[in-house]
């Protein structure tokens, strides 16, 4: 599990300009805001110029075997097919090998990140809502968001539900571990 990888991550840490780190820096970085707010072009233009700026650089055999511990290597297989459709370049996906590729996850991805834009723009409207109802809006959003969950373990939904549930009322105080 991502435990055996902690010293490796560390040592990637505080090697200088280290190709590996970023991008798994990068790759956590774009599935937490996948799981929680959603992913904007940015998030995508960063990692397909990480990969394909340092692809001579970067062990791709490392962070396979990484992002296959964390249960994370499906997920992030999905958003590099979706670069590749965005960006029209198909080179981003051979450090994958033969990665299959699922539609109905890239039209969601695809949808998730491109078709809500003008609701995310509506900040001002979500602020003058009462918390309670903001509560209700962010749990509808989880729900819908179950798919997201599924693509990195099953049952992995039900416990995340739980603990953000017990966020709307401080019941679980969440502890930061790299």
């Amino acid at each position: 599990m991502i435990a055996l990888w902690r010293p490796v991550l560390r040592k990637m840490a505080r090697e200088e300009n280290n190709p590996d780190f970023h991008l798994l820096f990068n790759i956590r970085h774009i599935i937490v805001h996948l799981m929680s707010s959603g992913l904007v072009l940015r998030h995508l233009a960063d990692l397909y110029l990480l990969m394909t700026r340092e692809r001579e650089r970067i062990n791709f055999e490392k962070i396979t075997e990484v992002l296959k511990d964390s249960r994370q290597f499906l997920m992030f297989g999905q958003i590099v097919h979706l670069i590749s459709v965005c960006f029209a370049d198909k080179s981003v996906l051979e450090p994958l090998g033969e990665f299959p590729k699922d539609e109905n996850v890239i039209d969601r991805l695809y949808e998730d990140t491109f078709g809500g834009i003008i609701e995310k723009r509506k900040a001002d409207k979500l602020s003058a809502m009462s918390v309670v109802r903001r509560k209700m809006l962010g749990t509808k959003r989880i729900i819908r968001a179950k798919w997201k969950y599924d693509l990195i373990e099953k049952g992995y939904f039900f416990k995340e539900f739980i603990i953000r549930i017990g966020y709307a009322f401080k019941i679980y105080r969440h502890k930061v571990k790299l």
